[in-house]
């Protein structure tokens, strides 16, 4: 089972890779991949959420990044800048299982209730 959740952490990784590249943006192309490949899921997910993290990380993805490192804090102030740039993918909010440690908090019903979501 730990190398199917590998499999899937890498196929993740590796298609953000291709992304940035097919963008133009191979330096951060071959930072992401490093990144991964240096020291695994945690490692990588430090370094996407860290000063040099990739342009082209969206503030909802590196929300969902930051409630994997256990951060709920950097995770809501990343929920707001989504927010405020309507992000479409803060539409999956209510569905995205990577944000279920946040539903218990009051930040994340006063989200809601911003987005206008029926409670």
């Amino acid at each position: 089972a730990l190398h199917q959740t590998t499999g899937r952490y890498a196929e993740s990784v590796e298609s953000f890779a291709n992304y940035l590249q097919l963008s133009g943006r191979s330096e951060d192309a071959t930072f992401v991949r490093a990144s991964f490949t240096r020291d695994g899921w945690q490692q990588y997910l430090r370094d996407m959420t860290g000063p040099n993290r990739p342009k082209g990380l969206s503030p909802y993805v590196a929300a969902t990044y930051y409630v994997q490192l256990g951060e709920k804090d950097n995770a809501f102030g990343e929920l707001e800048k989504a927010f405020n740039n309507r992000e479409w993918q803060l539409l999956y909010i209510k569905l995205d299982p990577r944000l279920d440690p946040l539903r218990d908090d009051q930040r994340y019903q006063d989200l809601l209730r911003r987005m206008r979501f029926p409670s």
